[in-house]
């Protein structure tokens, strides 16, 4: 994870993404740190304007745990509500 957010700050937005999707990987249980991990990749792939992708982290996350930082405002935005 920190490794992956040194790499974002860095603008080597490729390799933040591929570090956070790695350890995303490598978690079976959805964790606070999964879930962390999730978050900070859908930041990512908004910031690069990859909503598909985006949308596809966090809703990962709000299926588990709707109440999650700001993912239900997020995800229930993308549906227009």
């Amino acid at each position: 994870s920190l490794l992956g957010q040194c790499y974002e700050r860095m603008n080597m937005t490729d390799l933040a993404a591929s570090q956070f999707e790695e350890a995303i990987t490598e978690l079976q249980v959805m964790d606070e740190t999964k879930k962390e991990l999730l978050y900070n990749l859908g930041l990512l792939y908004e910031r690069l304007e990859n909503m598909p992708k985006y949308l596809e982290a966090l809703k990962q996350i709000y299926s588990v745990d709707y109440v999650y930082r700001d993912v239900a405002e997020r995800v229930e935005r993308s549906y227009g509500g």
